[in-house]
């Protein structure tokens, strides 16, 4: 985990090389061209395989009621070289998802030469991070901290897991399908799902009456 923030001190540090135009937007008003570079940025990027770094990850958090806005940088021939998703409240920047998004950081390909202060754009003064990937050298100036910050790989689904899974993560694995088991046998069928309406519908009515 990598904490700091990033304050705006004079024109010439914003610098990138190879962008020459940097805009803000909503992300509703992200285009067809725009999403198209996010996608191929990330794709072309293992650093940002996490799921934090899809554009469908900001869209959701946009939609549930929590702005996000997305600095765009462009190069000479116009062709998006770096994004930003990001929450603005007033002159400062935090991280799309904040403070629940473990990872953090542009979007860009490796190797891209990003001045952070470069992305402080239409009145931003500063930007804040606290769970920065470590993939951008340009932003060691204004890192204050580095901790450990574990997290589960899910490469290769369950089956993976469990392959690399020490011995008391897959004892935990195993007490958790037996008590599964005996749920389905004493209450009912048991299953997961990702539809917050759902849950809403159809779950959290059922958990009122059992609570009482």
């Amino acid at each position: 985990m990598t904490s700091g923030t990033a304050r705006h001190a004079s024109q010439a540090d914003g610098r990138m090389a190879g962008i020459n135009s940097m805009r803000t937007v909503s992300f509703d008003d992200l285009g067809a061209g725009e999403h198209e570079a996010w996608h191929r940025l990330r794709d072309a990027n293992p650093a940002l395989d996490s799921p934090y770094f899809h554009p469908g990850f900001a869209g959701a958090v946009h939609a549930s009621g929590h702005p996000v806005t997305v600095a765009v940088g462009r190069d000479d021939a116009g062709d998006v070289r770096v994004l930003l998703p990001c929450h603005r409240e007033r002159s400062r920047l935090r991280p799309v998802g904040w403070p629940g998004a473990d990872f953090q950081g542009p979007i860009a390909a490796p190797g891209t030469s990003i001045a952070p202060l470069g992305l402080l754009t239409d009145g931003a003064r500063s930007f804040e991070f606290d769970h920065l990937v470590d993939a951008y050298p340009d932003l060691e100036p204004w890192v204050m901290s580095r901790q450990p910050s574990p997290y589960v790989d899910t490469t290769g689904g369950l089956a993976g897991y469990l392959g690399r899974a020490s011995s008391s993560g897959k004892d935990n694995m195993g007490q958790a399908r037996r008590r599964t088991n005996k749920a389905e046998k004493q209450i009912g069928p048991v299953w997961m799902t990702w539809s917050l309406a759902l849950v809403t519908v159809n779950v959290l009515p059922l958990l009122v009456v059992w609570a009482k």
